[in-house]
C-alpha cells in the first residue's frame, strides 16, 4: 500500500497574509490542491492524507468531493515533526506500507517525482528528492563571519516528496522522541540521525520544484504553473 501524506500544518508566519499560504489561490487552485491532484492522478498511490491547522479541517472536507483517494484530514502542530507524528498516529495500526511525505507548499510536484521515490523503495527503506547544490556554501557560527567553506560537489538541497517504509519511519520517530534534544525540520534527517544503519537514497529532483516560503516566490511559481498548464504537461 502506498500512502501519500501532504504536510500543510503550518500557519505561514514568514509568508504573512490573512490565511495560511497553503490555502491561497495560485493559477486557479489553492496551493495545497496541486499536491492533492498530483497524488490523486498517480496510479500507484492508494490513499491520501492531508495535515492542516486544526481550524481548517472542516474547510478541507470539500476536497473529498473531487479527490476520491483523500481519506483522512488530520490536525498538524507547531513544528514540522508534529505534522509527521500526526500522520504516523493516523496509521499506527499499519505495518506493511510505504509512506510518501510531501510539503503542501511545493506545487510543482510531477508524476515522475512520485514514481522515482517509490521506485527507490524497491532497494532502500528511505528516499528523498534532492537537487545538486550549485552555489558555494559557507559556514558561519557567529557574527556573520565565514569560518568554513563546504565542498559543494558533495552537497545536495533536499526537496520532497520523501518516501519511507512506514515501519522504518515509525521506529525512527520512536527513538527521536526519547531524545530531549530532538529537533528536525526534515523527515529524512530523523531517519539519518536515529537509524544509522539505514541508507537514504537520493532521487534527483528539479530546481524549479520550489517551496513557497516568501511572498516573492509567488510570482515565479505562478508563471511556472501557468506555463505547464498551458502546455498540457502530462507529467504535471
Amino acid at each position: 500500500m502506498n500512502i501519500a501524506a501532504i504536510l500543510a500544518g503550518g500557519t505561514g508566519v514568514r509568508f504573512g497574509g490573512d490565511i495560511p499560504k497553503q490555502f491561497m489561490f495560485l493559477a486557479g487552485k489553492t496551493l495545497i490542491e496541486y499536491s492533492i491532484k498530483a497524488f490523486q492522478q498517480h496510479p500507484l498511490i492508494d490513499e491520501i492524507v492531508i495535515v492542516v491547522p486544526s481550524m481548517y479541517i472542516s474547510t478541507c472536507e470539500k476536497y473529498k468531493q473531487n479527490y476520491s483517494k483523500l481519506q483522512k484530514i488530520v490536525a498538524g502542530g507547531k513544528e514540522r515533526s508534529h505534522s509527521t507524528l500526526a500522520v504516523l498516529s493516523a496509521y499506527k495500526t499499519y505495518k506493511e506500507a510505504n509512506i510518501i511525505l510531501h510539503d503542501g507548499v511545493r506545487p510543482m510536484i510531477t508524476q515522475q517525482m512520485i514514481s522515482d521515490v517509490l521506485s527507490a523503495l524497491h532497494t532502500y527503506n528511505a528516499a528523498t528528492l534532492a537537487v545538486k547544490t550549485t552555489d558555494t556554501i559557507v559556514q558561519s557560527s557567529e557574527n556573520n563571519i565565514v569560518n568554513g567553506i563546504l565542498d559543494r560537489s558533495a552537497l545536495w538541497n533536499v526537496q520532497t516528496p520523501q518516501a519511507f517504509k512506514l515501519s522504518v519511519l515509525q521506529q525512527a520517530f520512536e527513538l527521536a522522541l526519547k531524545d530531549s534534544n530532538f529537533n528536525a525540520t526534515d523527515d529524512s534527517a530523523v531517519v539519518f540521525n536515529y537509524l544509522k544503519s539505514e541508507k537514504i537514497a537520493i532521487v534527483e529532483g528539479d530546481v524549479s520544484h520550489i517551496k513557497l516560503t516568501y511572498p516573492s516566490d509567488v510570482l515565479y511559481a505562478e508563471k511556472l504553473l501557468l506555463s505547464k498548464l498551458n502546455n498540457n504537461d502530462v507529467s504535471f
